[in-house]
């Protein structure tokens, strides 16, 4: 961490709290002011063409490298940002923060999901003819793009294969460092 002096001399990262759905907004606002940001996001590989294969890692939320005192204002008029975190009283993120979480990430700031699903848990079809039925998982999901499962079908469960993205699962990108960030900004509010 940097001591109080640094904060606003140096450039340092800070979270900025977006407008709804203005992350994108905001981060070419300010590369466009020569800004250094990263805007993390999810790459959902088996998500239907029709649905967002790209979601924030956090939603509403950039990270955004800055002198304090010098660019406070180029920051904060940036149309897509609300403020900088804390609201009242910017913080600056430590760099080892910031470098951990872009470890894993591409030059675009993209970091790779997978599923969070359990062979034997309980699934449910969200699209095709199955649509709204429920089953149980059989195999796991990573890397395939059609899994087995046990449907439940006129009462009886009937094994069978269907392609991963008519189900309804959850996408996990597990770092201790997201929580640790998640609890900052849930204490800026």
């Amino acid at each position: 961490m940097s001591t109080d002096d640094d904060v606003g001399t140096e450039k340092q990262w800070f979270a900025v709290c977006c407008k709804p759905h203005q992350e994108e907004r905001a981060k070419i606002g300010l590369t466009q002011k020569s800004i250094e940001v990263f805007y993390p996001q999810l790459y959902l590989p088996n998500e239907p063409r029709e649905q967002r294969k790209y979601i924030p890692l956090f939603n509403g939320y950039i990270f955004v490298k800055f002198t304090l005192a010098d660019e406070f204002n180029d920051v904060r008029w940036v149309p897509g940002v609300r403020y900088i975190l804390p609201k009242h009283c910017p913080e600056a993120i430590g760099e080892e923060i910031i470098r951990s979480l872009k470890n894993p990430a591409d030059d675009q700031g993209i970091l790779q999901a997978y599923l969070e699903v359990n062979v034997g848990e309980k699934v449910v079809i969200h699209d095709g003819p199955f649509a709204g039925h429920e089953g149980i998982l059989l195999d796991p999901t990573k890397g395939k793009e059609r899994v087995n499962m046990l449907l439940d079908c006129l009462g009886r469960q009937v094994k069978t294969t269907v392609p991963i993205e008519v189900l309804r699962l959850r996408w996990k990108y597990e770092q201790p460092i997201r929580r640790w960030i998640c609890s900052q900004m849930n204490h800026s509010d």
